[in-house]
């Protein structure tokens, strides 16, 4: 392998320049002041690359932020949100309406409501209704709630006013579509808090709701199976 002088390099370069640049009077030390020049420059140029790369790459480890800790570090361990959660956030619902009672004809007019944001309804026709006595002979406002158990996983439907009657029965349709099952269990729960398994009148399974008709009412759930 055949060493380079770096005398005879220096001298090459005086020669070079001196060629180059016939009417600049060139001598030694204008070259050891271009060197020096360079040299500098290179080395400015090389810490300033070096930091460029520092910062990136601090950025992809994932610099400390107020907290200590590195913010890439926080985003891989950021958990999505579940379905369960997001179960539990929108949970209670709530809903009513009012039936509006005809003196002609002594009975109430026919009503519905709706379970937004969810497909829940309940709907009755004219004359169905009959409220309990203390509120007969006048408007009655008819509510309809649903709240998550996240214990037992399973959506309780609660319609009032209690002890209310219908005929011909009421209609109302369940929604499921936030139990994250495609075949939930229904069950009428008692005033003692049994739970009864039912067979509702209806199933859409691609919408996930079903329909159920009542004579009255009372609580009901939808269970995961």
């Amino acid at each position: 392998m055949k060493l380079i002088n770096p005398k005879s390099t220096v001298n090459n370069l005086f020669i070079f320049f001196k060629q180059s640049n016939p009417k600049e009077g060139f001598t030694m030390k204008n070259l050891q002041g271009r060197i020096i020049t360079a040299v500098l420059a290179i080395f400015l140029a090389s810490l300033a690359f070096m930091g460029c790369s520092q910062e990136q790459m601090g950025n992809i480890a994932g610099p400390e932020n107020a907290t200590g800790k590195a913010q890439n570090t926080t985003i891989l361990q950021k958990k999505p949100t579940s379905s369960t959660q997001t179960t539990q956030s929108m949970f209670p619902l709530f809903g009513s309406g009012v039936a509006k009672y005809v003196a002609k004809k002594d009975n109430y007019r026919g009503a519905s409501v709706d379970l937004v944001p969810t497909q829940s309804v309940l709907s009755f026709d004219g004359g169905a209704l009959t409220p309990p006595q203390d509120l007969y002979g006048q408007d009655v406002t008819v509510t309809f709630q649903a709240d998550y158990d996240s214990i037992n996983q399973e959506i309780v439907f609660t319609f009032g006013p209690h002890g209310s009657q219908f005929s011909p029965a009421a209609e109302i349709k369940l929604d499921w579509s936030e139990l994250n099952t495609d075949a939930p269990i229904l069950y009428y729960i008692d005033e003692s808090g049994n739970y009864i398994q039912q067979q509702p009148a209806q199933v859409d399974y691609q919408g996930k709701n079903m329909i159920i008709f009542v004579d009255h009412f009372s609580r009901y759930a939808l269970a995961r199976s």
